[in-house]
């Protein structure tokens, strides 16, 4: 899961580990990631968040864009590329 926020219901649906990939720049979506975390355990349900301190919300398409007219932010291009190796990693 990238950026946006989570369900408010229906977690008991849920039948995959969820990955939480944010940018900490993003205050409205990472204000959901620690109340997520308590009813995904509560729930039974696995959910890693992680939340890349500088990145901005849409950090995983910054740099990603040919046609930029500016360059990505820094923060994001890192965050981007951690979010990357731990996604790669998972679904091997």
């Amino acid at each position: 899961m990238f950026y946006g926020t989570p369900p408010s219901d229906g977690l008991d649906r849920i039948k995959a580990p969820v990955y939480g990939f944010y940018g900490g720049n993003d205050a409205r979506v990472t204000a959901t990631v620690d109340p997520t975390k308590e009813k995904m355990k509560a729930a039974g349900k696995k959910y890693d968040a992680v939340v890349y301190e500088g990145a901005g919300h849409g950090f995983m398409r910054g740099g990603e864009d040919p046609t930029a007219q500016t360059p990505s932010h820094p923060a994001d291009i890192k965050a981007r590329d951690e979010a990357w190796k731990v996604l790669r990693a998972e679904i091997k």
